[in-house]
């Protein structure tokens, strides 16, 4: 009897691997969201070349996640859903430019993101500025590495992100940069403080300066109690 029932579970067993393995697990139909928005031509090719014909229920998601990753730098995040019996959902999410990277009196911009993840070069741009002293080098798709400007990429985002708005920056030092916000504030910060304890103190400064009427040309946030200049 023992035999009998090993027999049978083997003979389950590999009737439910031939199920798995059959043509009705193979992958037909592909959709692809990038940025919310349909995928471009060029992406639905490739993804459709990679995935068509193969078993969905062994696809292996995790591997194609980071080869698109590996291929496609600028992209952020790669989900794929499988969508039984046989449909994948990809959902791209592309890297967003936060701030420009140029040299002093050059005419190139470096879009980057707020990882210091160069993203393209432009002749223009709309979005914050950082001026460099030296160029950085970089590629598509490749990282800054200097510390002193992901640290001031970080300051500017957190900027952005706590609705001030930085127009034109420079690093000082290894230590400090400056930057000029909206209403024609400048302000000094430190690169090795947090921005956001910086930040804090900025809302602070700013809520009591229109309290008291004043106005505020420039604050030094490098030291514990910020240093105000006023009109």
């Amino acid at each position: 009897m023992k035999i009998l029932r090993i027999f049978r579970l083997i003979a389950l067993a590999g009737g439910a691997v031939l199920i798995l393995q059959s043509d009705f697990w193979k992958i037909g139909r592909v959709d692809c969201r990038q940025n919310e928005n349909p995928c471009s031509s060029e992406i639905w090719t490739e993804l459709t070349s990679l995935t068509f014909g193969k078993n969905i229920i062994f696809f292996p998601t995790d591997k194609v996640k980071r080869e698109i990753l590996r291929e496609k730098p600028t992209l952020k995040e790669v989900k794929i859903k499988k969508k039984l019996p046989n449909k994948l959902i990809f959902e791209l999410k592309e890297r967003e430019g936060i701030v420009a990277l140029g040299l002093e009196g050059g005419e190139d911009f470096y879009i980057v993101d707020s990882e210091g993840v160069l993203l393209t070069k432009a002749k223009e741009s709309n979005l914050p500025l950082i001026l460099l002293s030296q160029p950085i080098g970089l590629d598509i798709g490749q990282r800054v590495e200097e510390e002193e400007i992901l640290r001031a990429i970080n300051f500017l985002t957190n900027l952005r992100l706590n609705l001030f708005e930085p127009k034109l920056a420079r690093i000082i030092s290894p230590f400090s940069g400056e930057v000029l916000v909206k209403g024609d504030v400048t302000l000094l910060f430190s690169l090795k403080k947090e921005a956001q304890i910086q930040l804090d103190s900025l809302q602070l400064i700013f809520s009591r300066s229109k309290i008291e009427g004043k106005t505020i040309r420039k604050i030094d946030l490098r030291f514990d109690k910020p240093v105000l200049t006023y009109e």
